[in-house]
């Protein structure tokens, strides 16, 4: 593919190739405010740069290539630190793929959770999508895996005028695929594992995906780390080790993952590969909440109700519920309903209150 050598006010292109959720159209940059980079990105400021006018985008069979996304697993090499881990930091070339990839990551971020950030998954799918119309391969492939624009020319229709489903996930596995196989991304490997675990665009495959989900812990992806954890705890394609799947656990909470602070809590308050402690079931379950897991406050309104590792507080209890069955927590709903019931019942026969019909 060809990139435009021409530039207009602020540095951007007058005219451009490029592409669209994986179809190449000729566009103006000005009017899709596209960036054309000449300048070396602030994140890998000792690398050199270089502007060719190689056909990188595109390979023979039409295929999207992976240009710009290298990773390496040594945070030394490089002053930035990747959202998800310590131990894994993106170098960042001066290619028009940077910003969709940092715009990605962060869509990702905020998808999960993730670095001690609220979870915010419409932002999050709003930013990976934007990544995805800037031609990202990994949103490219993660749009096609969940389905969104659907009526965008990537995805791909049935007789019926329908999108196919099937056909989607394919083609998300095989640009996971090549993804991989180029980088070695970690995002990449998660959602290989996934794919696997779930058997999308594949036959399932348990065995596979805790390959794949053990290669991307090994990169420091916490979203990898907490669901591999989650295999070894119930024995999926592995042998049952809750010892195993508390340190992994740890180890992603450790990194700000929200899912995984719950699923250390729950190991906490159950005594799974640790002695039972309802204080730091309840510590972890606070912090998940704080980021927006509805499962953790609706475990955080259970330790409330029944007093486990703070005292019995229904007004607590009921707040936490009341704000996971704003997300849909079926769970708390159905236990926000039980204390709307009992505290009818309190009112009903002046259990702790003046005796209340109304």
């Amino acid at each position: 593919m060809q990139r435009c050598t021409q530039t207009g006010p602020l540095g951007r292109c007058t005219h451009s190739w490029t592409i669209r959720f994986g179809v190449v159209t000729k566009t103006n940059c000005t009017q899709l405010s596209l960036t054309h980079l000449f300048k070396v990105p602030e994140q890998a400021p000792n690398m050199p740069h270089t502007d060719t006018d190689e056909d990188e985008d595109e390979d023979e069979d039409g295929d999207l290539t992976m240009e710009g996304m290298t990773t390496r697993s040594n945070s030394q090499t490089t002053g930035t630190r990747s959202h998800v881990g310590s131990a894994t930091d993106m170098v960042r070339d001066p290619s028009r793929h940077n910003n969709y990839q940092q715009m990605y990551e962060d869509g990702m971020v905020h998808s999960f959770g993730l670095d001690f950030n609220l979870r915010d998954e419409k932002r999050g799918r709003s930013m990976i999508e934007a990544a995805a119309l800037g031609g990202f391969p990994m949103a490219v492939a993660y749009c096609l895996e969940k389905g969104w624009d659907q009526n965008h020319p990537m995805q791909y229709f049935n007789g019926s005028g329908s999108v196919d489903e099937a056909t989607c996930l394919k083609r998300a596995l095989a640009m996971y695929v090549k993804i991989e196989q180029d980088t070695k991304y970690h995002w990449a490997q998660f959602e290989l594992a996934a794919l696997y675990f779930y058997g999308y665009g594949t036959d399932q495959d348990y065995t596979t995906a805790v390959e794949w989900f053990t290669k991307a812990s090994a990169q420091g992806n916490s979203v990898a780390m907490s669901n591999l954890g989650h295999k070894y705890s119930e024995g999926l394609g592995c042998i049952q080790n809750y010892t195993t799947a508390l340190e992994c656990y740890t180890k992603a909470s450790a990194q700000g993952d929200s899912h995984a602070m719950f699923n250390l809590g729950t190991y906490y308050e159950n005594g799974h590969g640790c002695d039972q402690d309802y204080t730091k079931a309840l510590e972890w379950y606070t912090k998940a909440s704080a980021q927006g897991d509805s499962a953790a406050m609706n475990n955080l309104g259970n330790c409330y109700a029944a007093g486990k590792g703070c005292d019995q507080d229904y007004t607590k209890a009921v707040e936490c519920y009341t704000k996971a069955s704003a997300q849909g927590d079926s769970s708390s709903m159905f236990n926000l309903g039980n204390c709307y019931a009992n505290l009818g019942l309190c009112y009903k026969n002046g259990w702790g209150c003046d005796q209340d019909y109304t």
